[in-house]
């Protein structure tokens, strides 16, 4: 997935993260982080000419 895909997910799993993370700390919310922290590592390879 090159980077222009990436970007386009980007908003959709931030609101996936999200709802995650409210549904496990549904019974808990003050256990709740106040925030996520989403890394984003590429792996890329390429011929060289």
């Amino acid at each position: 997935m090159g980077q222009p895909e990436m970007e386009a997910l980007w908003p959709e799993l931030r609101e996936a993260v999200n709802e995650v993370v409210k549904g496990y700390f549904f019974d808990e919310p003050h256990s709740q982080p106040e925030r996520v922290r989403l890394h984003l590592v590429r792996d890329e390879s390429f011929a060289l000419a």
